[in-house]
């Protein structure tokens, strides 16, 4: 069975993305999806694009709030200077970019910010999810993901109609499995009562000097690459 991996917040961290990939080494057939938020804050954000341009068909991704940010800006933009560059809340991008920010740009353009795939696998077997969303932020309970606005998917999400208002993980329970980043404080597997996983965050902060994650979905099997940088 082909291996499908995703990856948590790059962030512009080259060298633990390279590690990452020696680690889970692809193959024929294999697949690295990426929950965005490739480029913003970190180091290397040239080193992150040419990195996954060279996987061609094997990288796939859904954009994050900085890409939307920047894919926003680029449309309304003529020439582009670092500030144009800028992601969500204006976080910094490394000057290196500007050599190649039509080739930035034109990599996130028209990514989805919500996929849908079939769940295969042993760590499927008895599991009620017959599907799973990759999405940078959130899947509110009680919507369908594709007919969410993505300035939502890309968000923390909370719960408003319920007490304390908790965040949309706390809660989610399907009907498909959700692999997610964004949030540090929702990193790794949300199981229900029975031990099930429903979702799953992969934002470990490696930007912040923690590490890089990644999780296969056919068995849950986890794989990170610790921070090179302070």
């Amino acid at each position: 069975m082909a291996s499908t991996w995703v990856v948590g917040d790059i962030h512009g961290c080259a060298v633990e993305l390279q590690q990452l990939l020696k680690e889970i080494d692809l193959q024929d057939g294999d697949m690295l999806l990426s929950v965005g938020d490739l480029f913003h804050r970190g180091p290397d954000p040239v080193g992150v694009l040419r990195i996954l341009q060279d996987l061609g068909k094997q990288f796939d991704m859904v954009n994050g709030n900085h890409e939307l940010v920047l894919a926003q800006r680029a449309q309304v933009s003529g020439a582009i200077d670092i500030e144009d560059l800028r992601g969500d809340g204006g976080a910094k991008i490394d000057e290196s970019v500007l050599e190649v920010a039509n080739e930035l740009i034109a990599f996130i353009a028209e990514r989805d910010y919500v996929q849908r795939r079939p769940l295969a696998g042993p760590a499927w077997a008895g599991h009620p999810a017959t599907e799973w969303l990759i999405v940078h932020g959130c899947v509110l309970p009680g919507k369908v993901a594709e007919e969410m606005e993505p300035r939502q998917l890309v968000r923390k999400g909370r719960c408003q109609d319920l007490p304390g208002e908790p965040f949309w993980h706390e809660h989610w329970q399907g009907p498909e499995f959700v692999v997610f980043g964004h949030a540090q404080s929702a990193a790794g597997p949300h199981v229900d009562d029975e031990g099930r996983a429903w979702a799953y965050g992969l934002d470990t902060g490696c930007v912040y000097g923690n590490c890089l994650t990644a999780v296969r979905i056919e068995d849950l099997v986890v794989v990170q690459v610790p921070a090179a940088h302070d």
